[in-house]
């Protein structure tokens, strides 16, 4: 597989990054006469006499009609339309930039709506396009098995009519299951937990394979809490157990039938409370965030004191069993994540123990198909309200192609690009993304905060980091792309049942085969369709994929103000994750190491406290926002607003400030920035993902970075006490 992905060219890798070039002024010159020169000058001065005049009425014109929309598609971007000046700038922002978007795009059934989601399922209906399409002879093997893999996933006929079947023959050919009465049914003990979680299950702990965080270079095995069949706080009330209770028994009715009706409630009674025994010790979703406490290594020797399980036959077997040698010994090293949890463990297997492992086989197998299922008996498997259902005739297709999205999201991503992605965009994107690092290097050279030799650091890790864009191009070589799925077997004749089990043998493999050598850092993390862009502390790297290159995010020809408000931002924002109270962990190599100075280490913690308090002050529709669970989120915001504007204005020095629609260019910076988190939503969907989601709310995202900006309040003249201008003690980072 080709590793050429698209990164940020510098034309001699010796010369420093932001090094400016003087023109040469040296031409050749005649000599003139005294006269000559009087003459010249005379015509000159008469000449810039005119020009001032008619300079001076053009900027006139323009500064009172407002009306200029026809400059470089300024208008196009449908910037000026969302306005709402009904409401005051200086009061309310997020109205004010999103008023008539938010009229335009009602919740109606759904929970939430947001511009990210509007874009995803846009792209999703151009993914159903693609895989809809006849398959040709001409289609690589890559884009025939992603079609191959929607046209079974779109049978729901098929999945209704043979799901109890399957998941019957599913738990029979994993064991069994005593107590439901599906035979045979082998002993259960905690060995069988590498069997189970080869065929999926999430019960009782999970694994990956990533970066060490002292030696990115280096994967390793990070082992971390998982299987519970709701959120956490869900078992912290009788009202919530007891409707987990009666789903578990629902379901089992529905599987099995109605005669044990008894004794399905008995189940899934033990079920939960010995899921709740388990939630006592799971982490938050703030503990999740923090690198020192998530970092334990330790021999599997030692892992065995904290529960006795055989380790070394857990990963002999699941790695045997994918044809991989593991050659684990008592002595391997593995990284435990949430060691408390780990050792909470009973190791005693009690008959709830044994029905809570089977649910989580069930649970998770059955998980993939519940889209399919109409019987109301599914829901907690299904979304609470499908978000799609007022924007898609046919949501089953649009939830599929998500699916197929994730299981194979660079076949899926290239019928895309070619369509929708040019080399000029890149080229544009990747010319951005110069003049944001470079005024991100200018800003940090300017915080009296740092001391010179943190200053220095800041500079070497900016001067590092890897810069990809769109996709990576090895995906537009049939070759390439379908030996890169070359293990995923699917077939014209796969049904449902086989795909789920092709895909979850395919990522088996792509895990497994990372162990045992150096870190890929060419590897990409999310689907280059996705409306999104991510940075990646181990890595040092930031992507800003294929799906978010459109508006309002981008375009190519827009002018600066509205480049660098929308795009601009969101390239500051991931290179603001480099620095921020997690990325600020680690080194220019990926390494989490000690590389700033104790001063300036002292100086950042007491800013972002800063941040902390001041979303926590924080609350949409009475719900409250987690300071510290959003801080690199928020951090990222503001690093990304400050950022973008430092070059957007250098990139315009000397230019003249028109009008569009009777708003300045600045102001229109800052609209299409607020524009691109125009959402709305109910209080039940701001609840739960306040909980768990890291970013704040759209309206909290808005109003928490420009509250810390002192060149929103002078483009809008805010006075000091107004809501946006609320004071001059800003907290302020990047």
């Amino acid at each position: 597989m080709s590793s050429e992905l698209f990164e940020v060219v510098r034309e001699d890798p010796s010369t420093p990054l932001f090094q400016r070039e003087s023109a040469n002024l040296n031409s050749g010159k005649k000599l003139l006469t005294r006269s000559r020169i009087l003459i010249i000058v005379a015509f000159i001065l008469s000449v810039t006499v005119v020009l001032t005049v008619i300079l001076a009425v053009s900027i006139s014109s323009n500064e009172d009609e407002g009306n200029d929309c026809t400059i470089q598609g300024a208008c196009n971007s449908k910037v000026l339309a969302y306005i709402d000046t009904r409401f005051d700038p200086c009061e309310d922002f997020f109205n004010y930039s999103c008023g008539k978007w938010l009229s335009a795009n009602p919740l109606g059934d759904r929970n939430q709506v947001k511009v990210f989601t509007e874009l995803a399922f846009d792209n999703w209906n151009h993914l159903i396009g693609y895989l809809s399409r006849s398959i040709s002879s001409s289609d690589p093997e890559a884009i025939k098995k992603s079609k191959y893999f929607f046209s079974a996933c779109t049978d729901t006929a098929y999945i209704e009519q043979n799901i109890q079947d399957h998941l019957i023959r599913f738990l029979t050919a994993a064991g069994g299951w005593h107590d439901v009465g599906i035979f045979p049914a082998d002993e259960w003990d905690f060995d069988n937990l590498t069997n189970d979680h080869y065929v999926g299950s999430p019960a009782y702990f999970a694994f990956g394979i990533s970066s060490d965080d002292l030696n990115s270079s280096k994967p390793m095995i990070k082992i971390q809490q998982s299987g519970l069949t709701s959120s956490s706080d869900a078992y912290e009330d009788e009202e919530s157990l007891l409707n987990l209770t009666n789903t578990i028994s629902g379901s089992l009715q529905l599987l099995l039938g109605n005669d044990s009706l008894e004794n399905y409630d008995e189940i899934a009674r033990g079920i939960v409370y010995y899921e709740k025994s388990l939630a006592q010790f799971w982490l938050t979703k703030t503990e999740l965030r923090n690198y020192t406490l998530l970092y334990n290594p330790m021999t599997l020797r030692e892992l065995t004191e904290h529960f006795p399980m055989d380790w070394v036959n857990y990963f002999n077997t699941y790695f045997s069993k994918a044809g991989f040698s593991g050659d684990f010994t008592e002595d391997s090293v593995v990284i435990v994540k949430t060691v408390d949890y780990i050792e909470s463990l009973n190791s005693t297997v009690t008959s709830d123990a044994v029905n809570y492992a089977k649910w989580q086989l069930l649970r998770n197998e059955l998980n993939h198909f519940a889209f399919a299922l109409e019987d109301s008996s599914w829901d907690i498997f299904c979304k609470k309200k499908d978000p799609r259902s007022s924007k898609f005739g046919d949501s089953d297709k649009s939830a599929c192609a998500e699916v197929v999205q994730d299981s194979m999201p660079l076949a899926v991503a290239r019928p895309y690009v070619e369509e929708f992605i040019t080399r000029n965009m890149i080229n544009t994107v990747n010319e951005t993304t110069v003049q944001i690092e470079k005024a991100f290097v200018e800003r940090v050279m300017e915080k009296d905060w740092l001391d010179q030799t943190t200053k220095e650091q800041c500079l070497e890790k900016v001067n590092a980091i890897t810069e990809r864009f769109a996709y990576p191009e090895f995906i537009k070589v049939d070759k390439e792309l379908d030996e890169f799925y070359d293990k995923l077997t699917i077939h014209k004749e796969s049904n449902a049942f086989d795909v789920v089990a092709a895909v979850r043998y395919f990522k088996i493999q792509q895990k497994l085969s990372f162990y045992n050598k150096p870190t890929d850092k060419t590897w990409w993390l999310v689907a280059p369709t996705e409306v999104n862009a991510y940075y990646y502390p181990p890595f040092n790297q930031f992507v800003i994929l294929a799906g978010i290159m459109q508006p309002p995010f981008f375009t190519a020809t827009w002018p600066p103000f509205l480049l660098y408000g929308a795009i601009g931002t969101v390239i500051g924002h991931e290179l603001s994750h480099g620095f921020d109270d997690g990325g600020q962990q680690f080194d220019k190599n990926g390494d989490r190491v000690k590389w700033w100075t104790d001063a300036s280490i002292r100086q950042f913690q007491n800013r972002t406290q800063c941040f902390v308090d001041q979303y926590d002050q924080y609350n949409l529709l009475g719900v409250e926002i987690n300071g510290e669970l959003t801080l690199g989120e928020n951090i990222a915001d503001n690093g990304g607003v400050h950022t973008a504007y430092h070059a957007y204005k250098n990139v315009t020095n000397g230019k003249r400030v028109r009008k569009y629609g009777g708003h300045t260019e600045d102001q229109l910076f800052f609209v299409s920035f607020a524009q691109l988190y125009c959402s709305k939503f109910t209080v039940d969907s701001l609840e739960e993902s306040t909980k768990t989601d890291e970013h704040s709310p759209g309206p909290i995202r808005v109003l928490g970075s420009l509250v810390n900006n002192e060149e929103f309040t002078e483009a809008f003249q805010c006075s000091k006490g107004s809501k946006m201008y609320p004071s001059d003690d800003w907290c302020e980072l990047w």
